[in-house]
């Protein structure tokens, strides 16, 4: 009797283990799918680019720009631009996801003539010239959403629905006075 309370106890025992193994590999694994690359300090990094999973950081110069950086453990991480390495001023590990992303898309033409569209984040604008090698001179495609009588809610970036003064006399969106007076028409 006390030899099947022993292997009873020792039968358990080994199922419970198991399943806590299996438990433990599968969190290990869960982890590590997402986190899979190191730095210099190994800590654990994620790397998107344009919101795609990516296997390695974009090259310093490849027209992509750091985004953001969401860490665990309440860590506050920076990216270097000069350097191009992510700062994280801790000692412990520390997971992190880092974002990169295109500083800007064409929509129409090309970033080098004059009335090309391009994006920039959710707006859009005109390319109206070339300030010097590494600038362009744009104008926004749309009036900001701005003033006292807003669209919706003032923004301050562009909208589409904010048109001022309309020819076809609809709402007026986003007007914002030159001045109270008419001092130029004495």
């Amino acid at each position: 009797m006390k030899v099947d309370n022993i292997k009873k106890i020792s039968v358990i025992s080994l199922c419970f283990l198991l399943v806590i193994g299996v438990m433990v590999f599968a969190f290990i694994k869960y982890n590590s799918e997402e986190y899979t690359f190191t730095d210099n300090n190994e800590n654990i990094l994620a790397i998107y680019v344009d919101g795609v999973k990516a296997t390695s950081i974009p090259v310093k110069g490849s027209g992509y720009i750091f985004h953001k950086a969401e860490c665990d453990n309440g860590a506050s991480a920076s990216w270097d631009k000069e350097t191009w390495e992510l700062k994280l001023p801790l000692t412990t590990k520390t997971k992190c996801k880092l974002y990169f992303k295109e500083p800007y898309r064409i929509l129409s033409g090309d970033i080098d003539t004059i009335g090309s569209e391009i994006k920039i984040e959710n707006e859009e604008f005109y390319v109206i010239g070339q300030e010097d090698s590494t600038h362009v001179r744009l104008l926004s495609k749309w009036n900001l959403n701005v003033g006292t009588n807003p669209y919706n809610t003032a923004t301050g970036k562009q909208d589409s629905e904010v048109r001022g003064i309309r020819a076809d006399n609809g709402t007026k969106y986003g007007n914002v006075p030159y001045s109270r007076t008419n001092y130029w028409d004495s």
